[in-house]
């Protein structure tokens, strides 16, 4: 199951730890990137952190969760309201399909409410691979498609021509991008292999599947290839006699 970020928020310490150790007993795949006891402190969490859900109080002293999110520039999260309010505005939420948790917190009405709200994220996160999916047709094979990697708290999605570099390290995948990003994928490196080769990627050793187009540099017995970051990467003996006609090729 895919992990899903949350952002807490709560005027009551007690009320946020609560709160925070059922969400972790019940759903271990929800990551909590921050709790917040105060709408101005929460209105930067969420900006900066950009969480898939947001666990969010009404009534705290000043700023009311409501009013936090009146002025909140958008609302790209799904949002459980955590309120003691009466039954009059439970009813309201209710008709806007929002979810909300009455305090003090039952734990079928908490798992109701998130399971409601993890349908809506994991549509999003289809949604986002149907996107680029279509994108992804709608272009000739080129560098400027976008693969999906698959991580521990979800898919990544990033631009072909901006991977440097593959590399297999103990079951996983280190994929090195141009802009410093280092993204580990449960994926092996052999799946890499078979899903970037026709990208103008190829596979120098049997840990390391690199970017031709990004080769700087190529030793005198091609014994090892330099990339534009200056990583210096091995080459096998089996694919030496191949590698300059497959940089020859690179542009092509």
């Amino acid at each position: 199951m895919e992990t899903v970020t949350a952002i807490l928020v709560d005027d009551e310490q007690d009320a946020l730890s609560i709160l925070e150790e059922k969400i972790k007993s019940l759903y271990p795949n929800i990551q909590i990137l921050a709790k917040a006891q105060n709408t101005q402190e929460a209105y930067v969490q969420i900006l900066s952190q950009q969480p898939d859900l947001v666990f969010m109080d009404i009534s705290m002293p000043g700023e009311s969760g409501l009013e936090l999110l009146k002025r909140m520039p958008k609302h790209n999260f799904e949002l459980i309201f955590v309120t003691s309010l009466d039954q009059h505005a439970i009813d309201a939420i209710r008709l806007c399909a929002v979810g909300f948790i009455v305090k003090p917190i039952n734990n079928s009405e908490l798992a109701h409410a998130i399971n409601a709200a993890l349908e809506k994220v994991y549509y999003k996160f289809e949604h986002n691979r149907i996107q680029n999916l279509l994108r992804n047709l709608s272009l000739p094979i080129s560098q400027d498609h976008n693969i999906a990697i698959s991580m521990k708290e979800g898919a990544h999605f990033v631009r072909v021509g901006d991977i440097i570099r593959c590399e297999g390290w103990s079951g996983y995948t280190k994929v090195i991008c141009a802009n410093g990003k280092v993204l580990i994928s449960s994926q092996n490196i052999g799946e890499f292999r078979n899903m970037l080769e026709k990208y103008n990627f190829y596979e120098v050793h049997k840990s390391h599947v690199i970017n031709v187009r990004l080769i700087e540099f190529v030793g005198r017995n091609g014994e090892e290839v330099r990339l534009y970051d200056g990583t210096s990467i091995p080459v096998s003996r089996r694919v030496r006699a191949n590698l300059l006609e497959v940089i020859s090729k690179r542009n092509r």
